[in-house]
């Protein structure tokens, strides 16, 4: 069942669980309310961390938000009761605590955890500020674990790069990324995009390219990013090349790929910038999971999953 709740802002889903039938325990089955921001001090309870929900992130704009809250203990895969959070409001960010109601006595087991959705209302504009959770402050369980890297942060708006020169070569140094007399000679066999550093130096293509899909087998509405792993390192066989592909209309058949891409994604907490600029856009990643890059533009965040095309015979 889910209940539809409107909040001064984007629309909020908060998904109940499932009714297994007759006699069976509902998981997470209370209702989700949205819950005013009064005290700073989060009502006592069980450690629990959370994450902005994926399909109704944020904007600067709105005063509240959706938090997907999970229980951090094992308890048989119900988070249960989301108790009052608390929140500390200050000029760059906005602090989150979550807690959940007391464990039952008994053995749990650990498949993990159904997050439960919480409507979050701040009573006033989230601004430039960072949504950090509180959980991830020293002394807190949830602290100690990968959920906090880095540093709590779940979510921050989006800034746009700042327009940059058109791509042009720059004196370099033989070797160094902006070496483009001495890479390659693989941008005559495919139509690479120019990727830049911040100040328009074009960056070698063994270092970052992009290219669209093969027009003679009808992929050219694809896109595909070629790096190193990790990123910032140069790529030249299979065994160190990442691609990340933006192929929204499904031409290369990978349904993994189409499903993963993001026209409208939130920028995660854990992303940082790489410096490289093309066409308005800038190149963001997750140091941590190289599962998917985010570039990002004035009309917003796209997310491209880490993809391997099929040869074009």
């Amino acid at each position: 069942m889910a209940v539809v709740i409107v909040v001064g802002g984007p629309l909020a889903i908060a998904t109940q669980g499932p009714d297994d039938g007759e006699g069976a325990t509902p998981v997470n089955t209370h209702p989700t309310a949205p819950i005013s921001v009064v005290p700073t001090e989060p009502e006592p309870g069980d450690d629990a961390t959370w994450t902005v929900h994926g399909d109704h992130p944020p904007t600067p704009d709105v005063d509240s938000f959706v938090a997907q809250v999970t229980r951090m203990a094992c308890s048989g895969g119900v988070t249960g009761e989301v108790l009052r959070p608390g929140v500390e409001l200050s000029d760059d960010q906005v602090v989150i605590t979550f807690t959940v109601e007391p464990q039952t006595e008994g053995f749990h087991t650990c498949q993990g955890n159904r997050p439960t959705d919480q409507v979050v209302e701040l009573g006033q504009p989230i601004g430039d500020r960072a949504l950090v959770d509180g959980g991830c402050r020293a002394g807190r369980r949830v602290a100690r674990t990968t959920f906090c890297q880095p540093d709590g942060i779940r979510w921050r708006p989006t800034v746009a790069p700042k327009p940059t020169a058109d791509p042009h070569e720059c004196a370099a140094q033989d070797g160094s990324d902006l070496d483009v007399a001495g890479e390659p000679d693989w941008r005559q066999h495919a139509e690479y995009v120019p990727w830049s550093d911040t100040d328009g130096c074009l960056l070698r293509v063994d270092l970052v390219a992009e290219r669209p899909g093969p027009d003679h087998c009808g992929w050219e509405r694809a896109q595909v990013l070629i790096v190193g792993q990790p990123m910032g390192t140069r790529y030249g066989s299979p065994a160190d090349t990442t691609q990340y592909v933006r192929d929204p209309a499904g031409v290369f058949g990978l349904d993994d790929v189409t499903e993963g891409f993001g026209p409208n994604a939130a920028l995660p907490g854990s992303a940082v910038d790489t410096g490289y600029r093309s066409e308005g856009r800038a190149l963001w990643h997750d140091p941590a999971d190289p599962s998917a890059v985010w570039l990002v533009s004035t009309d917003g965040v796209e997310r491209w999953p880490v993809g391997d095309p099929p040869l074009c015979l």
